[in-house]
């Protein structure tokens, strides 16, 4: 629960800790459901270009991952914030601008791609094609100019003929 990681960030602040990473597979696909702030809660957004492949159990309004970030940077501005590993699918316009806006969170995204083709792409079922990752890159240099990348991509990636 997001109250939960709170307490252990306000802990490690406590105990003079300034670094922190929130970690995770698909860690921005985050979502807290035990908590019942009406005010908190916003809905799953998909980067434009990018589909589900699978079906989540995720409930509509439950906290997600942009509040989550939100609420640890206010915790202390001494208190420098990262996160690993997201998915490109999830990064809405709103989880950038917590970005940009509070200066203790890290500008920069590992933002992997597994493929530059969207053929290979298409095959590994990623989701998205090589056009809507570039266009995803674009949009959020236009947010957090100053943001620094890094990625994953596979080499030699099989591809079985039945």
């Amino acid at each position: 629960p997001m109250a939960s990681i709170l307490d252990e960030l306000r802990y490690l602040v406590d105990i003079g800790i300034k670094d922190v990473t929130l970690l995770g597979q698909n860690v921005n696909s985050y979502c807290d459901k035990s908590e019942m702030n009406v005010s908190l809660h916003t809905t799953k957004t998909l980067s434009r270009g990018f589909r589900e492949n699978y079906k989540t159990n995720l409930t509509k309004g439950s906290i997600r991952f942009t509040t989550l970030l939100e609420q640890a940077s206010q915790i202390s501005p001494e208190l420098r914030i990262r996160f690993t590993s997201p998915h490109p699918k999830e990064f809405p316009d709103d989880l950038l601008h917590v970005m940009h806006d509070r200066p203790n969170i890290c500008r920069s995204i590992h933002l992997p791609c597994q493929s530059g083709s969207t053929r290979i792409l298409e095959i590994m079922r990623r989701g998205y094609s090589k056009e809507a990752y570039l266009s995803l890159v674009e949009r959020i240099r236009s947010i957090i100019p100053d943001v620094a990348f890094s990625s994953d991509f596979i080499a030699g990636f099989f591809v079985r003929k039945q």
